[in-house]
């Protein structure tokens, strides 16, 4: 309707806000990352004592992980990103860490939890188009000349795409946002390109099979309607400061305050 609402976190509590006004979900450290509205129901998800949360109106939900199972010596920590509702069902995108470093890329449905990566990687972002979910984030990737490297990922109905641009070595990134339009997945992502001893990074568009480079350094969001294109995130003025950036049909837009360090890293286009 005419409510706006925006979630994160305040004093490190999970944090609501509609219409300005702030709803403290828990008492307890945490954080919001995402929020989705839909039939008068407020879902947001997060992070609640270091377990990825599900909140329903207010009501916690801890979401379940098998990783504790696998490596039970192990001291896991797990967080939601993205949170999307379709067809009746709540999905979720997400990760669990270990001592600091994702290990897993999760995704969740109904609470039901599917292992997307093992050994490295993590979901930031869901988009459900019919029977068709996509999952985005990064994934690990075997090399001999990095350890641990995860590369841009995609996942479609849990089939792995790495979103490497061909001929391009291989080398870190992640894949941020997925959006999808008339059954066109576009996704944005950002990876090193050149050597593992002089590289830049380099923000892309992956758009149904093809990829492109983007004026932009690292992109955050995408988002298409009515026939545009939306892309935004941050963009290199020179080196060790990025600022804010919008694109419109890869054309930059006026942003106010956008000569000074910062970046945007959502849109929605009503």
């Amino acid at each position: 309707g005419s409510d706006i609402y925006y979630a994160g976190r305040m004093e490190n509590k999970p944090t609501i806000w509609k219409n300005g006004v702030a709803q403290v979900l828990s008492q307890t450290s945490g954080c919001v990352n995402d929020i989705y509205v839909s039939n008068g129901m407020v879902y947001a998800v997060g992070q609640l004592n270091h377990v990825a949360t599900l909140w329903r109106n207010g009501t916690a939900e801890s979401l379940a992980t098998n990783y504790q199972t696998l490596y039970p010596y192990s001291e896991p920590t797990s967080e939601a990103f993205a949170v999307s509702i379709a067809n009746g069902k709540v999905y979720v995108a997400g990760c669990v860490y270990v001592s600091g470093t994702s290990k897993a890329a999760y995704l969740w449905t109904n609470g039901t939890y599917q292992m997307l990566s093992d050994g490295g990687g993590c979901a930031y972002d869901v988009f459900v188009d019919g029977t068709t979910v996509y999952v985005v984030g990064e994934a690990p990737q075997e090399s001999s000349i990095i350890s641990n490297l995860t590369v841009p990922a995609l996942w479609t109905n849990g089939t792995l795409r790495d979103l490497t641009p061909t001929n391009q070595t291989p080398l870190p990134g992640r894949a941020t946002c997925v959006w999808v339009d008339n059954h066109v997945p576009y996704v944005t992502f950002y990876q090193e390109k050149g050597s593992m001893y002089q590289s830049i990074i380099q923000g892309y568009l992956y758009e149904n099979g093809t990829t492109r480079e983007l004026s932009c350094r690292r992109p955050y969001a995408v988002c298409k309607k009515d026939g545009d294109l939306y892309i935004a995130g941050r963009k290199e003025q020179w080196v060790g400061h990025d600022l804010p950036v919008l694109l419109k049909n890869n054309e930059e837009q006026t942003l106010e305050g956008a000569k000074t360090p910062g970046c945007v890293n959502a849109i929605f286009v009503r």
